[in-house]
């Protein structure tokens, strides 16, 4: 539980404060309330200290499926149905059902002492593929940009010239910082894992973690079938124009490689592939020197469970990472998604998350939390995009979000969407920890504080402006 107010409290826009008492009462959360479930087999988050864990697992007839013992936290299946090991529901002998609702069940196992905490295994989305008109992809000078085949050299590789001179540089401003700062650190990003050979990606990768298979290495390749993905190697110098978009996904116009889009042809890969590889192509461009440290709590489907997120956010934290970049949303937190942000967050990690794509201004999290970098998403007129949520308590500040021109697994793409604003900003802190390593969530939002003004409440401190972050808040004379 938090021990004090946050200095980022003080210093976020005026509507994204929080009161510690909000703070505590997310802390407080233990289900999201109305979650159904189909069959009587629920799994179930347990927190219970190891020489309590037997005795529980036989008190309530649990069965540990997999565990996370640095944090004392177990998945268990609980079976449902009749249970008649506590007398203290004798409140309910009007039921004439003699099976066990799981929110009836739940209570009971709170009730006893040795229990820390316990809450649903939520199957959870990553909601930033929703297939949102918004979102789509139209028509767009980013498009041309991935039509022009010519490579440039860009920091020890050589990268699409329309990645490298994308008018979102020239926006943000970071081509004037590239001399002062190119990126230190790490930074993690909870994803969907990342296409691992990628010439512009694999130099500056490390081997991160797989935690929808519980091994090394967050390769989302592997997510194709099956396929070892050999023909995604890329010798990125040949492109294809007439890979049709709605054969990828709806936020993205991807251009592969021929031998990757041949191999691609008239099949749809899953509706999230790609999007890890995405956001790491956006933070290697704001910050090129950073390592990138890919940690795959998604599939290719979007789909991740809450032991896994939670498993992620810990695991980034101690492999070391100054930055944690989460380009997903949740409707609501719950119990140890929460106490997982802030253990990470008092640890000097800063937590960097997008906004959404619903088009309202609404709570999701982590963006919404207080010590979270919420970002939104701007077009090429610094406004508001469409499709972008936007609100003073969720918002910190925004990022260019629309035809940005990053990385995909066989080529390059053009992106829409908050997750792509997200990466820009989690780069930006990157900046600072190589000017002031040991930066702090607190010093982060002070500097990023210096953004561009683009008279919108919603969108907090306004558009981000790298060149300002830096040289006001974090060159010391």
């Amino acid at each position: 539980m938090p021990d004090r107010i946050p200095e980022v409290l003080r210093k976020a826009p005026p509507m994204k404060r929080r009161t510690l008492i909000c703070w505590l009462l997310c802390l407080a959360l233990f289900a999201i309330p109305g979650f159904a479930f189909d069959d009587d087999d629920v799994k179930l988050l347990l927190r219970v200290a190891p020489q309590n864990l037997q005795a529980i697992l036989d008190k309530f007839d649990l069965e540990v499926e997999d565990a996370f013992p640095e944090q004392n936290l177990y998945l268990v299946e609980w079976e449902g149905g009749d249970d008649n090991d506590d007398s203290d529901d004798d409140d309910d002998d009007d039921d004439d059902d003699d099976s066990e609702s799981l929110d009836r069940f739940l209570q009971r196992v709170r009730r006893d002492p040795r229990v820390l905490a316990i809450e649903v295994n939520q199957e959870l989305e990553l909601r930033e593929d929703d297939d949102n008109p918004l979102v789509a992809p139209n028509a767009n000078p980013a498009s041309q940009a991935l039509v022009d085949r010519q490579l440039v050299p860009f920091h020890g590789t050589q990268a699409l010239k329309g990645y490298v001179e994308q008018p979102a540089a020239h926006r943000i401003e970071v081509d004037e910082v590239r001399s002062l700062a190119s990126g230190a650190g790490i930074v993690a990003i909870i994803d969907t894992g990342v296409d691992t050979r990628h010439p512009l990606l694999r130099d500056r990768l490390l081997p991160g973690f797989d935690f929808t298979r519980n091994q090394p290495v967050a390769d989302e390749i592997m997510d194709l079938n099956g396929q070892d993905g050999g023909v995604l190697t890329q010798e990125a110098a040949v492109f294809l124009e007439s890979l049709r978009p709605t054969n990828i996904s709806s936020y993205a116009t991807p251009i592969l490689t021929q031998e990757a889009a041949v191999f691609l042809e008239g099949a749809r890969p899953p509706s999230a592939f790609g999007h890890g590889t995405m956001v790491a192509g956006l933070v290697r461009f704001t910050a090129p020197d950073a390592w990138i440290l890919p940690v795959k709590a998604f599939d290719a489907n979007g789909k991740a469970t809450l032991f896994n997120l939670v498993r992620s956010i810990y695991y980034s934290a101690s492999k070391g990472a100054r930055v944690i970049n989460m380009s997903f949303t949740l409707a609501q937190p719950s119990a140890e998604f929460t106490r997982a942000i802030h253990d990470v967050t008092m640890q000097g990690v800063v937590c960097v998350a997008a906004s959404g794509n619903d088009g309202l201004q609404t709570m999701v999290y982590p963006a919404g939390f207080p010590t979270v970098i919420g970002v939104a998403s701007t077009n090429a007129n610094d406004q508001r995009s469409a499709f972008s949520n936007f609100g003073p308590q969720l918002v910190t500040l925004a990022a260019p979000g629309e035809g940005l021109i990053t990385t995909y697994p066989g080529g390059y793409a053009a992106a829409w969407g908050t997750s792509f604003s997200t990466p820009l900003v989690a780069g930006a802190v990157a900046l600072m920890e190589q000017l002031r390593p040991g930066t702090t969530v607190d010093q982060a939002i002070g500097a990023l504080s210096q953004a561009k003004p683009i008279g919108d409440a919603g969108l907090g401190f306004g558009r981000l402006d790298v060149s300002k972050a830096l040289a006001g808040r974090l060159v010391q004379p």
